[in-house]
């Protein structure tokens, strides 16, 4: 079956707004996978994609692993607080099926011993709820849970190198926190990190992610950017605010990666540093 969307996107470039992009949707109904119906309405899913590898016995290198390609499973939750991972063969591994408050944002990530392949690694798993609840899996089980200002709003991992598998936590309160398993690195509240831009204050955060710019002195450094339900998006260094940016509409989504050439970068500097994506109300790109 193929289905047909248009999309509104804004380059932001040539100024040509409202420019209409054909997106063709292809869905094969022989891939769909069926869950349990008793496990709820799905609320959240994520992936988590690991490199197939082989070991050569004619090889006498220290390089015995050969990329076959790319593994996933994906982690699906409900508005029934059923947490499971769905590996490639259609097996799944429950996490959680004791009927907690509904799931509303997931994260998955790679193990602590994710660096030695190993076929069927299971990835540390966070999951948000509306009681805003942060339960983090590890190898399948649940090994602690916190407790944020309100339900869960917003997850995202954080790149940071000095805090390796740590992660950024926004809720329906204002509030953002940074969390590792063992406890919480940092928390503040949008409002007290807000200007004086109309409608900062008493919103829930949208959206957030870790991003990597250069300072002041070009030097890359890991920031938070956050979205509330205001027109703006805030960056934040340790919870401390640094810049507040008025955008025309609110902020729904945003992701960090590379997505626009920086002429007059070199391609270490490209490497070290993040963009981030922004979508909003109106159907804009940033």
């Amino acid at each position: 079956m193929t289905s047909t969307k248009r999309a509104r996107l804004d380059d932001g470039v040539n100024g040509d707004s409202g420019q209409l992009a054909r997106v063709e949707l292809k869905l094969r109904k022989e891939e769909a996978i069926e869950m349990p119906s008793e496990i709820g309405a799905i609320s959240a899913i994520a992936a988590f994609h690991q490199a197939k590898s082989r070991f050569e016995d004619t090889r006498s290198s220290a390089d015995d692993s050969v990329i076959q390609g790319v593994q996933t499973q994906i982690v699906v939750a409900t508005d029934a607080g059923y947490v499971a991972l769905v590996h490639e063969d259609g097996t799944r591994t429950v996490l959680d099926s004791s009927g907690n408050p509904a799931i509303q944002r997931l994260l998955a990530m790679a193990p602590s011993d994710a660096s030695a392949f190993r076929p069927g690694l299971i990835p540390d798993v966070v999951a948000g709820d509306s009681d805003g609840r942060v339960t983090v899996f590890t190898m399948g089980r649940m090994i602690s849970r916190s407790t944020v200002s309100a339900p869960v709003s917003a997850l995202a991992l954080d790149n940071n190198p000095n805090t390796p598998r740590s992660f950024i936590v926004g809720d329906m309160s204002g509030t953002i926190t940074e969390s590792h398993v063992q406890g919480i690195l940092w928390r503040t509240q949008l409002s007290t990190a807000a200007s004086d831009t109309p409608g900062a204050t008493g919103t829930g955060i949208t959206s957030v992610c870790s991003v990597r710019f250069a300072d002041d002195h070009g030097i890359p450094t890991s920031y938070v950017l956050a979205a509330s339900e205001g027109n703006h998006v805030q960056l934040l260094a340790r919870g401390h605010p640094v810049l507040t940016v008025p955008i025309s509409a609110r902020c729904n989504c945003m992701c960090s990666g590379r997505f626009i050439g920086r002429n007059g970068l070199s391609d270490d500097a490209q490497n070290k540093e993040t963009q981030a994506l922004l979508g909003d109300d109106s159907g804009r790109l940033y």
